[in-house]
């Protein structure tokens, strides 16, 4: 499993406590997650954890915004509406990162294919996408945190980066959780996954 966009390591944990006993490797940009992400892989054997670095369509340094929770920091800036339904979610500082395409940050640890492909990278989705057109070739699922609403500037919603993840030869197999305008009801946020 490629976890990317791990921060401390709440995905991963999930899937070992529902049985998923194959290899990880995780990607942190963050400081602060990426020193707590290795700290909770360190038991584990079959859990890698890749130098701090943020994975995108090409090589570059960049400061990432850092979010009061951590799990919202992003390399974009966030919108209104975002810091509206989730004030805990409001940049508090940003840090210097560089980014990798996970074209090139997968074949350094020799890690064993098919891959299940976890994105959760707020708003950055379509960069990892555009960086990992050889990953995705040996990839066998697809789980993505997803937009329906905009809530970082520039990034692509929902419907573009499902064309994008199909046009690789997926189909969507299922949506569900959810980030949730509190006023309105309305779904912001959705995981989906796909499969061949």
């Amino acid at each position: 499993m490629l976890d990317v966009g791990a921060n401390e390591g709440q995905f991963a944990q999930q899937m070992r406590s529902v049985g998923w006993g194959g290899p990880i490797m995780s990607f942190e940009p963050l400081r602060d997650a990426h020193a707590a992400l290795s700290r909770t892989a360190k038991s584990d054997p079959l859990w890698t954890i890749a130098p701090r670095t943020a994975i995108g369509a090409g090589r570059d340094t960049v400061k990432i915004n850092v979010a009061g929770n951590s799990q919202s920091s992003s390399i974009l800036p966030m919108l209104e509406r975002h810091r509206l339904t989730a004030p805990e979610s409001a940049y508090v500082g940003t840090e210097e990162i560089g980014v990798l395409p996970l074209d090139e940050a997968v074949p350094r640890h020799g890690f064993a294919t098919p891959y299940l492909l976890k994105m959760d990278v707020q708003g950055f989705e379509s960069e990892v996408l555009r960086g990992a057109p050889m990953t995705l070739a040996q990839t066998a699922v697809v789980y993505c945190e997803m937009a329906l609403q905009p809530l970082y500037e520039g990034e692509k919603l929902f419907y573009e980066l499902c064309a994008d993840i199909v046009g690789h030869g997926f189909r969507c197999a299922g949506m569900f959780n959810g980030h949730y305008d509190g006023d309105t009801g309305e779904v912001l946020q959705c995981d989906a996954v796909f499969v061949r």
